[in-house]
């Protein structure tokens, strides 16, 4: 097979939709935002596995202090989304303790699926 083949073969299962989203461009903006966020945090990490940061990255602090600003712009952008949803955070983080909780009580913390 060649690229050109399967770029007109793959293209034939793409789905998209016929009109604008009926997210806002704050909405989209947050979201995906957020993957980039993420991504940046996983760089980090990959580069723990090479030894950039030595053999304990969390002794390490310029290591500490990039994970720091990751995750705060990951949290940032939690915050973000959650009000341009109009949801509450702290909610949300009530929500998933109670979850968390529950998992445990039923020994289900290890399983794997949104319901469990």
């Amino acid at each position: 097979m060649n690229i050109k083949d399967y770029q007109k073969r793959a293209h034939v299962t793409a789905i998209y939709p016929t009109d604008k989203s009926s997210l806002s461009p704050s909405q989209i903006y947050a979201l995906m935002s957020t993957g980039g966020e993420v991504g940046e945090l996983l760089n980090l990490c990959k580069k723990t596995l090479r030894g950039d940061f030595g053999e304990n990255p969390a002794n390490n602090v310029e290591f500490m202090d990039r994970l720091v600003k990751e995750l705060g712009g990951i949290f940032w952008y939690l915050a973000e989304i959650s009000t341009v949803f109009d949801l509450n955070l702290d909610s949300i983080a009530e929500q998933n303790l109670e979850l968390l909780a529950d998992r445990a009580k039923r020994n289900v913390i290890k399983g794997s699926g949104d319901d469990r």
